[in-house]
């Protein structure tokens, strides 16, 4: 165990740190549970039970974003009280019971105007980012960092679980519900997320506050010098545009789903669960590669797997729903899931390693405001756009002329699909970008990177060779009690045979 965990057990106490880890669990169980119940998956068919139009489904995402602004103002909070834990609880505390409040007004009037749910979410939002901005920098002195990859791994993987499972129940007791219009049931969501939030806080509050470094005020003059140094500059431009491209298209999965695809909401949650299965399954390796072969090799890899999902989404219509939709969303999906959690905990973790201790808070501020910024700027990008683009087309008709035309499309790009593309583009601007600088502690990178690919391919083929010979021996006990069950009726009728020749002899 290495001297800075040796200091922290020492200030806390070994069973107290232990403690404050496992009410860590305890906490994302609960808040993972609640951030699901109202994600787009949830809150897209809400929003058109109310009456809104694909420019709302769209804002939903740009108030997300926007709020994350509200980071610059925990910062100052930090400098003039230097109390995270306070400031997190206390402003997650604030931002459950306004979402309560309209969970409540969802639940008593059923009709309100999207405008006034999209203004409530913007409220609640800003005061989880100013929790959100605390309980990095908290977490930052609080969890040692030798362990950080293998326990915000192991947190977000229990955490996942029960929330999907949280959430798949529900939706599965919707679907048994005879009502006249479903999606009115969806106003129950932010209630009932609401109240597992609060539970959530006690657990919160029960983690060990811990001592750490006073913070300089924030100013625009700060912000200027940190920019000044190359590596930040780099890494702020290459997480701006990763996060740009993410957020322009992340915004209209289930509008694509619901309304192009045209699947019922138990479909798009199979998926979605599908996806968190295999979160769930890989989190965790990738946490352990992270402290292997460090946080950027990781992010770069991730986020190239990613962005591949881009390209495949517009093939999933030609020009509607056909015989590879549904193979090509389980691929979507699976990549999905794969890479999520190792691109969440690498864009967060590489934020301890962009500055000196004594300016962490600044690395973990301006790599959160940027990837905050990017993500609003794109999704604002992706609902401007989404209009315009939705009267274009480019197709490819195969035509067979006989006794009567036949038309085969080979490739229609339509609406969304263009908005898919070009988020492509901007995702692999991106990943040239992250090849421009190095991160603090992390020599060999370019070595690592090939090593963690080489890994993983061999897991690949090692996995491939283990479901080939699994494949195999079990042909062969196939084939080997085909050939016994053969035999034996052959020697049965070489018996019946050979006891009707006895007879007719005698």
């Amino acid at each position: 165990m290495n001297i800075e965990l040796s200091k922290l057990s020492s200030r806390l106490g070994t069973n107290s740190l232990d403690r404050s880890l496992f009410f860590l669990k305890l906490d994302a169980i609960f808040s993972q549970s609640m951030g699901l119940l109202i994600s787009s998956i949830f809150i897209t068919p809400l929003l058109l039970s109310h009456g809104a139009a694909l420019l709302f489904i769209g804002f939903f995402s740009v108030i997300i974003y926007l709020s994350s602004l509200a980071q610059l103002l925990s910062l100052q909070l930090l400098y003039k009280f230097n109390k995270p834990k306070t400031i997190c609880v206390l402003s997650s505390l604030l931002a459950r019971l306004t979402l309560l409040s309209l969970g409540l007004l969802l639940v008593i009037y059923m009709s309100l105007s999207p405008v006034f749910i999209l203004t409530t979410f913007l409220l609640f939002y800003v005061l989880s980012n100013i929790s959100s901005m605390a309980f990095s920098y908290w977490m930052y002195y609080l969890v040692p960092s030798d362990i950080r990859g293998r326990f915000f791994a192991s947190r977000m993987r229990i955490a996942l679980i029960v929330a999907n499972m949280v959430a798949l129940s529900l939706t599965l007791y919707l679907q048994f519900i005879p009502v006249n219009n479903s999606l009115q049931l969806y106003n129950y969501f932010p209630l009932i997320s609401s109240i597992i939030g609060l539970f959530g806080l006690f657990f919160l509050y029960r983690v060990d506050n811990v001592k750490s470094a006073n913070i300089a005020r924030l100013s625009l003059r700060t912000v200027r010098n940190l920019l000044k140094i190359s590596t930040m500059r780099r890494h702020t431009r290459s997480i701006f545009l990763l996060y740009f491209a993410i957020s322009a298209v992340l915004p209209f999965y289930t509008y694509y789903l619901l309304v192009r695809l045209g699947l019922d909401m138990l479909s798009i949650v199979a998926l979605n669960t599908l996806s968190q299965i295999l979160l769930i399954l890989f989190v965790k390796e990738w946490g352990n590669l992270i402290d292997r072969f460090g946080v950027k090799p990781v992010l770069r890899l991730n986020a190239y797997l990613y962005i591949l999902t881009f390209l495949i989404w517009p093939f999933t219509t030609l020009p509607g729903r056909y015989f590879l939709s549904i193979p090509l969303l389980i691929i979507i999906f699976s990549l999905i899931g794969v890479t999520t959690g190792g691109l969440n905990l690498s864009a967060n973790l590489i934020s301890y390693k962009l500055l000196r201790k004594e300016d962490s808070a600044y690395g973990i501020m301006v790599n959160n405001v940027f990837i905050s910024l990017g993500s609003l700027l794109g999704s604002i990008f992706g609902t401007i756009l989404s209009e315009p683009l939705s009267y274009m087309e480019l197709s490819l008709v195969f035509t067979i002329k006989l006794q009567k035309v036949n038309h085969y499309f080979l490739i229609d790009i339509s609406g969304l699909d263009f908005l898919f593309i070009i988020a492509a583009i901007i995702g692999f601007i991106s990943l040239k970008q992250f090849r421009r600088y190095r991160v603090i502690d992390e020599e060999d990178e370019e070595k690592k990177y090939v090593e963690l690919i080489v890994g993983l391919r061999r897991y690949i083929n090692n996995y491939r060779g283990l479901v080939t010979v699994l494949i195999e021996n079990g042909v062969k006990r196939i084939e080997r009690t085909i050939y016994s069950a053969r035999k034996i009726r052959i020697n049965e009728k070489s018996r019946n045979r050979g006891s009707l020749r006895n007879d007719l002899w005698k």
